[in-house]
């Protein structure tokens, strides 16, 4: 093994960095809205940060978790295969492909971290390449599209719970398919 240089440490650093900054800012939130404060406009303040620190948490684990495997696949195949073939695939299948290159062993698609990547990408996705939309015009579809942004917008801090896991057990997995990895790889 050699130095190498990789992002997966910084991208999981800002994650949790940010992860930090949500956590409190929720509580600040609920804080607000127990002592039933009228300011509006700083209740609106603290939303908008809550929604930006959680959309850094989801982004940059999921970053994490592909720097993560895409180093692993370089240390342990190559990096002229990793980049040339291993690379444009996208990051779920790395996490089922490259440790069964390395280990030989089978990666089960229902293990919970692999789960957790996937709805976490999923998420990353619909935030990343966000697209608008008309308002709509009619009363019912005014409802409809409340109720829907009001839903998703109630499950938004358990996805970002969930991201700030996957940063915690994808390292770990990765170690337990691979004794060989170091558990603590890449984190501070």
């Amino acid at each position: 093994m050699y130095a190498r240089i990789s992002s997966f440490s910084t991208f999981t650093e800002v994650a949790r960095e940010h992860f930090v900054k949500f956590s409190d800012l929720e509580q600040k939130r609920r804080i607000f809205l127990e002592n039933l404060e009228q300011d509006n406009q700083e209740l609106t303040s603290i939303e908008r940060e809550i929604g930006k620190a959680g959309i850094i948490v989801i982004v940059f684990s999921c970053m994490a978790a592909e720097a993560q495997i895409y180093d692993y696949a370089a240390r342990h195949i190559s990096d002229s295969f990793a980049r040339e073939h291993l690379d444009k695939l996208d990051t779920y299948s790395k996490w089922l492909v490259i440790p069964r290159l390395v280990t030989g062993k089978e990666i089960s698609k229902n293990a919970k971290p692999l789960q957790l990547l996937k709805s976490v990408i999923k998420l990353r996705n619909e935030i990343v390449h966000s697209k608008s939309q008309p308002l709509p015009a009619e009363p019912e579809q005014v409802n409809k599209f409340l109720s829907k942004y009001t839903t998703r917008m109630a499950e938004f801090p358990g996805e970002v719970h969930r991201a700030s896991q996957l940063l915690q057990e994808l390292p770990v997995f990765l170690q337990e398919i691979d004794p060989n990895e170091p558990a603590s790889y890449g984190l501070r």
